[in-house]
């Protein structure tokens, strides 16, 4: 494979390599593209870091962005983050300062007054203040609008299965996106709010526990996915760190096998996204794809083809997903076995390429010392 600046220009055997380039040889090791995360929240807020968001989740978001891309992800959807802290770290990454993945960011979420997300999210009400929401994320740079439609699980006081906007304010929400050539993706897990956001246009819906028959035949009639985050569900059915949530993400995770089963069958476009926050290390990706793997009955290379090019079309990417000339150079090197027939080998990353920037993950590690990750807040 010839890499030249940011693409891939020339794979084959025995290629001619030009005199200044860099070899690196991978005899036996598996490559693949770089993996796509389509729903996470690596900006959202960590335990240990300071009250001073400003300061101290700035530190911490860096670092998860670094962990990211040690654990094969070279691009993510980062969908809510507190006053714009995404869009900050997507800025810098860009601009070279700071080593992270390719980012497509929310913003700071929507939600109703008091609604799931509220300590962190942007409150408004009604479609005028919604529309001026959209605005406001816009104007900060955001990629693209998180709606927060639903409850959801992570609190107690709240029901993942009430609705919260109204159709009439999830409307106004995706118009007013549209207007800009922007699109929604909806926190949704009932099936009203699934069939509001989906007949307003929202382009994915992200949990969609309840969704029922009608909701499995519009998705599939209007091409929305749907990014059932599986495994954030499982971790903590099986935690003992958060106790007051294990019953309900039980409940939770045995209610989203079945339901995105029925909508696979059904013809839905579906995507991969780990939903990684304080609850799920970013490393755990590969868990979610086994996750993913088992709930469907598929094997690992389907999975992969799903993270890889089913979630750059979900986010619009055309040039990633696939090894090919003309694609961006975003691929990953696994030191030992093949994801292809055991996803658990994807804990091995050796090389991160992005964008055609080679990182050499046990020079790295030889640099700052053994297992730094694991000393700096790694899983």
């Amino acid at each position: 494979m010839l890499i030249e600046q940011d693409s891939i220009s020339e794979v084959g055997a025995q290629l001619a390599v030009p005199a200044s380039a860099q070899v690196v040889e991978l005899a036996g090791k598996a490559v693949l593209p770089g993996l796509i995360d389509a729903h996470t929240h690596l900006t959202h807020g960590y335990e240990g870091v300071v009250e001073d968001r400003e300061a101290g989740q700035g530190v911490r978001s860096g670092f998860q962005a670094l962990r990211a891309l040690r654990a094969g992800l070279t691009t993510v959807r980062e969908l809510g983050s507190y006053r714009q802290a995404d869009i900050a770290l997507r800025d810098a990454i860009r601009a070279g300062r700071a080593l992270g993945p390719r980012m497509l960011c929310a913003g700071t979420y929507l939600t109703i007054t008091g609604g799931h997300g509220h300590p962190k999210g942007r409150a408004a009400d009604g479609p005028d203040e919604v529309r001026r929401a959209v605005r406001e994320q816009f104007l900060a740079g955001a990629d693209l609008i998180k709606v927060m439609c639903s409850g959801g699980a992570a609190r107690e006081d709240e029901s993942p299965d009430a609705s919260q906007y109204t159709a009439e304010e999830i409307g106004a929400i995706v118009d007013e996106a549209g207007l800009a050539g922007r699109r929604v993706a909806a926190h949704a897990h009932p099936a009203r709010s699934i069939k509001w956001a989906v007949q307003a246009g929202a382009y994915s819906i992200e949990h969609g526990t309840f969704l029922d028959d009608e909701c499995c035949d519009l998705l599939a009639e209007r091409g929305a996915f749907l990014v059932p985050t599986l495994n954030v569900y499982k971790t903590l059915a099986g935690s003992t760190q958060w106790p007051h949530l294990r019953e309900r993400a039980a409940l939770l995770y045995e209610h989203k096998v079945g339901t995105f089963r029925r909508a696979a069958q059904r013809g839905v476009k579906w995507a991969v996204g780990s939903d990684t926050s304080m609850f799920l290390p970013i490393e755990n990706f590969h868990q979610e794809l086994t996750t993913v793997s088992d709930a469907l009955e598929i094997d690992p290379p389907a999975v992969l083809q799903a993270a890889t090019k089913g979630n750059a079309t979900l986010l619009g990417l055309d040039r990633l997903g696939e090894i090919a000339p003309g694609y961006l150079a975003d691929l990953i090197v696994v030191d030992d076995g093949d994801p292809t027939h055991d996803l658990a080998a994807l804990r091995e990353v050796r090389y991160t390429i992005a964008a055609g920037r080679l990182i050499d993950w046990a020079a790295f590690e030889n640099a700052m010392g053994p297992r730094w990750f694991d000393r700096h807040g790694g899983a």
